[in-house]
């Protein structure tokens, strides 16, 4: 206090003046994309943060526009690299002495879905980063945590991301034009209980997507989303009851395809491979392999006027708890629904025979 009271009053306001305008430069330079969004939820960076933020040329595995990162602070200019909080290259993932080896297959499952095999990443981001610029692209990234979207048209690919991809801030504000290409989510071992879903929750296509070792995989909670040949295998905490749901229609949207995925809901208290309710208004559910649940395809139309579709899906026979397949109409639904059936398969997630037709159990509540 005396060194500093001692260069006299001037020097004193002066560096309290600028303690004041620094986070407000930051928040100004971070929110002024051309997308206009990510003004609201950025932080407000302190002083000593915008001190170690990188120049904005400095190289690194984040090819795109500007964007924010937590938490640790960094800026990345528009169509320059950003330098990762984190560098090191990637160890090589130890595979478990029983852990199943697959085969590329006609269906999805790991050895067609997630990062190709042998891919290294780029470089890793430890812990949750936060996307607030539109056309961002994301590739060959080790995430270990969360990926937050909170930008239109995002693209993420060849990535391994341990927490979930979330592109939604509330209810009414949801970031969409997302693609996610070739991209596994999940953590290692445990099981991961967010509760919501990995993946969601409108205006994304998921193409080639590994979802692993959490209790709930994609999530429709709005309009304009395709699932298609991914891979979904969900699990259970142990003394837990985690209601899995391979895909969760909870509130959903128009315009909303899932089609040609291999989904394994197995598990004690599971819900469906795949569940359409909750004022979810339609639905195209096709060509997928569906086991576990209660029924392993519910659809549900209560609230509102409500379109499915639920044609040639394959459900794995006997790995539910009361049936294959299981509609609810309250008097406003138009189903399609032909083609299924009932299926075996192997350890590679491949269909060995047909069993027979998938009855479409109609539960009418007019």
């Amino acid at each position: 206090m005396n060194r500093l009271s001692s260069r006299g009053p001037a020097r004193t306001v002066a560096i309290a003046v600028a303690a004041l305008l620094v986070p407000i430069a930051v928040v100004a330079m971070v929110g002024d994309g051309a997308s206009g969004v990510g003004r609201r939820a950025a932080p407000a960076a302190s002083a000593r943060e915008a001190a170690q933020a990188p120049p904005a040329s400095a190289g690194g595995y984040h090819r795109g526009p500007r964007c924010w990162v937590r938490p640790a602070a960094r800026w990345c200019s528009r169509g320059a690299a950003a330098a990762p909080t984190t560098t090191t290259a990637a160890p090589p993932a130890e595979e478990a002495a029983d852990a199943p080896s697959y085969r590329p297959g006609t269906h999805p499952n790991p050895a067609t879905t997630g990062v190709p095999a042998g891919w290294t990443p780029a470089g890793v981001h430890e812990g949750d980063l936060w996307v607030y610029d539109a056309g961002t692209v994301i590739e060959d990234l080790l995430i270990t945590g969360d990926l937050q979207i909170r930008a239109t048209g995002v693209t993420v690919r060849r990535t391994r991301v341990m927490g979930i991809i979330w592109n939604q801030w509330d209810d009414d504000e949801q970031f969409g034009g997302l693609l996610i290409e070739d991209v596994e989510v999940g953590p290692d071992s445990g099981v991961l209980n967010w509760g919501h879903g990995s993946v969601g929750t409108a205006g994304y296509t998921a193409r080639r997507v590994e979802i692993h070792n959490v209790t709930d995989g994609f999530r429709v909670s709005g309009d304009d989303i395709v699932i298609e040949d991914s891979f979904v295998k969900l699990s259970v905490r142990e003394g837990e009851c985690n209601h899995l749901d391979g895909v969760q229609g909870y509130g959903g949207g128009r315009n909303v395809t899932i089609r040609h995925n291999t989904i394994d809901a197995r598990g004690n208290c599971g819900n469906a491979a795949v569940f359409f309710g909750d004022s979810s208004p339609e639905a195209d559910v096709q060509e997928n392999i569906l086991m576990g649940g209660a029924f392993s395809l519910r659809l549900h139309q209560v609230e509102v006027p409500t379109v499915f579709v639920a044609r040639n899906n394959h459900v794995v026979n006997g790995e539910y708890d009361y049936g294959p397949l299981y509609f609810v109409d309250a008097g406003a639904l138009s189903l399609t629904c032909e083609g299924n059936d009932l299926v075996t398969i192997d350890a590679n997630y491949q269909i060995t025979g047909v069993v027979g037709e998938a009855p479409c159990s109609i539960d009418d509540r007019r």
